[in-house]
């Protein structure tokens, strides 16, 4: 049974926080999707510009069932489990305030793809800079069966049913960084073999995210030798493969 048949609910998560500058792009492109059955649940962290009237417009314009929910913040994984723990879909993607999907047709390609058997869905990125010019983007081009500790698919453009979440645990809320690499990392290797790339860039995301800040690069590798010592026998040979295989997919080269 596909869940172009039975219109499966998807569940969008965006967090915001003092969003106005960016979010109007992200709610614009979930307004837009053709698919019908969409649960938009987004998390604000207390914000103090305008984000909160953007909210409220879009809310009472959209035709997609919209759910704000005002949380005081406390780490960005903190966020989304208090998040998945609300979401009635059985499909759940996040969709940060600074990104947007590429297409109004994003979601309904991505459902086609979810049947009972299916975990998980992921697509390609594009990574622009303010004036909306792509830096790079994110591609993946390894065989499933060698997705080791080192791979790991882009957070924003992963899409994930939530019987994964309730049989392996939702994010590790002592990362501030890397609780979505530790999440795929503590799942079987099997699991991940059998996750789904779209070859079509499905996101568009700003640079400059929490893990490309350079104020975070250090955080951020350090947190990742942390979750690979917890899951790899070979930790210090997967983050190289990791920084390597990172470099590939971002420059697309061969």
């Amino acid at each position: 049974m596909s869940s172009s048949e039975n219109n499966t609910k998807i569940t969008l998560i965006t967090l915001t926080l003092n969003s106005s500058e960016t979010v109007n792009d992200t709610l614009n492109s979930v307004f837009e999707q053709d698919y019908s059955n969409i649960e938009h649940l987004i998390v604000d962290g207390n914000s103090t510009d305008s984000t909160l009237r953007i909210l409220e417009e879009y809310s009472k314009k959209t035709k997609h069932e919209v759910v704000v929910l005002n949380k005081t913040p406390s780490g960005i994984y903190n966020a989304l489990n208090y998040a998945i723990e609300k979401a009635t879909g059985d499909v759940i993607g996040v969709l940060h305030s600074d990104d947007y999907f590429a297409s109004s047709t994003c979601v309904g390609l991505i459902m086609k793809k979810f049947n009972s058997e299916k975990y998980c869905v992921f697509g390609n990125i594009d990574i622009i800079n303010n004036q909306k010019s792509v830096l790079r983007s994110w591609r993946d081009s390894y065989d499933p069966c060698h997705r080791g500790f080192w791979w790991t698919p882009p957070h924003t453009a992963t899409y994930i049913h939530k019987k994964l979440y309730d049989k392996y645990g939702v994010y590790d809320e002592s990362y501030v960084i890397s609780g979505d690499y530790d999440f795929f990392c503590r799942l079987p290797r099997k699991v991940i073999q059998d996750f789904e790339h779209i070859n079509r860039t499905l996101v568009i995301q700003r640079n400059g995210g929490v893990s490309t800040q350079p104020i975070n690069f250090f955080k951020k590798n350090f947190e990742d030798i942390r979750v690979l010592r917890k899951y790899s026998s070979t930790p210090l040979k997967d983050f190289f493969d990791k920084k390597l295989s990172k470099i590939k997919q971002l420059y697309n080269f061969s």
